[in-house]
């Protein structure tokens, strides 16, 4: 089976650990955090429906899991106080525990050793035990934090609405350093090869230094960048809303080729096959070819909107839409496989493991296909 590298492929040296054990001495284990590989064996899902929780709320996470577990949050409509944490049997869909939080949070789970890690609009990066979900501890920013929370090394980098990116201790939520943006970054950072690579509203891809959070270098797009970078090879490709995906040396910062979609990029890329795969606001899903930038297919949902960023499985690329549905594609030829409708919003990604692919829907449930 070919391991899928979805969106930000080899992006996280040691930093996908098993359940059990503390965060510092935490080695790998697949879909623990957003974005990490796909690596369990699995057949290919054929979009029946195997079982469907209910969030109380809408699902406004991409899943993660640990071990028999599958992680995601949920946020009451207009109640920016009533949000939930939850943890639920990734096979039966029975809940395991279910934690109120004291605010709407939009940003992944994180899952190394036996802590869960996730920030909130309130401001704070929470640290739960991820097999009771109890609160270990929480670190205050200046400003909702929607960058999804990234463990590497013991420590866990994550971006703020204060422009800042923060690494914190993973065991005891104490500051190890800060970095000064000139706007918010809302989207992951991906990390490689000892550089941490994070998008902004002020146009740049800054590169640090994980460890200390000294600058390395940095690249000016023609507009936002909203999407986590993500790695393959030697390069970084990453998605503007100038309607750019540009590819870039990852050592360096050198223009390798960009190339226009004509359209908004704020969702996440995916490399698969020496392809890369990109979803417009309004338009579709592009693959490209990763050397050249040279489109080779586009696909367009009929009647419906892309959202999210798309997952790559066995040749398979899973999308969601606006309108509710879940699509899988064929990766070669962007030819539609099966589709399966929600009833609401489906504005996260899909998590795709074991031969199951886990979403979470606006309509308040959280459904597991086969």
């Amino acid at each position: 089976m070919k391991a899928a590298f979805v969106l930000a492929a080899l992006l996280l040296l040691g930093a996908c650990p098993k359940p059990g054990g503390s965060a510092a001495k935490a080695a790998f284990s697949p879909w623990s955090q957003f974005r990490a590989p796909y690596l369990a064996p699995g057949a290919k899902p054929v979009g029946q429906l195997a079982w469907k929780f209910e969030a109380k709320g809408g699902v406004t996470t991409t899943a993660s899991i640990a071990g028999d577990s599958v992680f995601f949050t949920s946020a009451v409509k207009d109640k920016p106080d009533q949000g939930y944490v939850i943890s639920v049997d990734r096979l039966t869909g029975k809940a395991k525990w279910v934690k109120q939080l004291p605010a709407w949070s939009r940003t992944a789970t994180t899952v190394a050793g036996d802590f869960l890690y996730l920030g909130a609009h309130n401001g704070n990066m929470y640290c739960f035990d991820a097999r009771t979900g109890d609160e270990k501890w929480s670190f205050k920013t200046g400003d909702i934090v929607r960058g999804d929370p990234v463990f590497y090394q013991g420590i866990l980098i994550f971006g703020s609405d204060d422009r800042k990116v923060y690494a914190v201790d993973a065991e005891t939520g104490k500051k190890r350093w800060e970095y000064q943006l000139d706007g918010i970054t809302i989207s992951a950072v991906a990390i490689k090869d000892d550089l941490a690579y994070a998008g902004s509203y002020d146009k740049r891809l800054h590169v640090l230094d994980p460890l200390t959070g000294e600058r390395r270098w940095s690249y000016e797009t023609g507009g936002p960048i909203v999407s986590m970078p993500v790695l393959a090879e030697k390069l970084v490709f990453v998605g503007s809303q100038d309607g750019f995906v540009y590819a870039l040396d990852a050592a360096s910062g050198k223009l390798v080729w960009k190339h226009s979609t004509g359209d908004k990029l704020l969702w996440g890329i995916a490399v698969y096959g020496g392809k890369i795969f990109v979803q417009g606001l309004e338009t579709g899903l592009y693959a490209l070819d990763a050397a050249t930038g040279n489109r080779l297919w586009f696909f367009k949902v009929a009647k419906e909107t892309l959202r999210g960023s798309p997952t790559i499985v066995d040749d398979v690329v899973y999308a969601t839409t606006r309108e509710g549905s879940i699509v899988a594609v064929e990766a070669a030829s962007g030819t539609e496989l099966w589709r399966y409708k929600t009833e609401g919003q489906v504005l996260v990604s899909a998590l795709v493991h074991d031969g199951m692919v886990y979403v979470g829907s606006m309509d308040g449930y959280f459904y597991a296909l086969k």
